[in-house]
């Protein structure tokens, strides 16, 4: 969705489900949203007044790109803050920014196409840009962990051992969640931490 979204030269809000309704409201008020791509028992509950909807089940595949030009100052995508010190402010990133993130960190900690990511963070967190394009843009491959598995260490620990999983970026709680479910780690996973600070025991371990 996500793909087709900045394929057609628009960019993208991400919005999560469980957020309140009133955080919502104002995301999609505040970035003039037109289109909501959503499933229909989600966005029944959502505030969808003057907005289209649109049904991912429904909206079908095509393997063509379409000709489109757009520069490279065009909007990738807006995300929001957390708003902990008042109303949740919109951060534009054009797509500028994306391409040269993505381009340096293919070099640099590097990835190819034999890569295998797996993805574990929500789309609301600006990360989830590297855990989806970073392996699309190289040719790698990209698995998407459900949220019940990135927040469960056991059912990570299974889709690591079992994914054939190269690379993985998350937070210093996440790789906690695992050491503490019996992971031992791979010498065949590049680790990758951020999102607060890491411990020096937790990076020794």
């Amino acid at each position: 969705g996500l793909l087709g979204i900045l394929k057609s030269g628009s960019g993208y809000v991400p919005l999560d489900p469980i957020y309140p309704a009133e955080r919502i409201a104002y995301m999609l008020e505040d970035s003039n949203t037109k289109i909501l791509v959503s499933e229909p028992e989600l966005a029944s509950a959502l505030p969808t007044k003057n907005i289209q909807l649109l049904d991912i089940a429904d909206s079908g595949s095509s393997q063509i790109n379409p000709s489109i030009e757009f520069n490279a100052e065009q909007l990738a995508y807006l995300i929001y803050t957390s708003g902990s010190t008042g109303l949740p402010k919109g951060v534009q990133i054009e797509h500028r920014a994306v391409t040269n993130f993505l381009h340096s960190m293919a070099k640099t900690p590097g990835i190819v196409p034999t890569d295998r990511l797996l993805a574990v963070t929500t789309l609301c967190f600006d990360i989830s840009v590297l855990e989806l394009f970073l392996p699309l843009a190289q040719g790698a491959t990209v698995v998407i962990a459900s949220q019940e598995q990135a927040a469960d260490g056991f059912a990570l620990k299974a889709l690591l051992e079992t994914g054939d999983i190269s690379i993985m970026q998350a937070t210093p709680a996440s790789w906690r969640m695992l050491l503490d479910a019996g992971w031992n780690g791979s010498a065949n996973l590049k680790v990758l931490v951020g999102g607060e600070a890491l411990e020096r025991d937790l990076a020794t371990q």
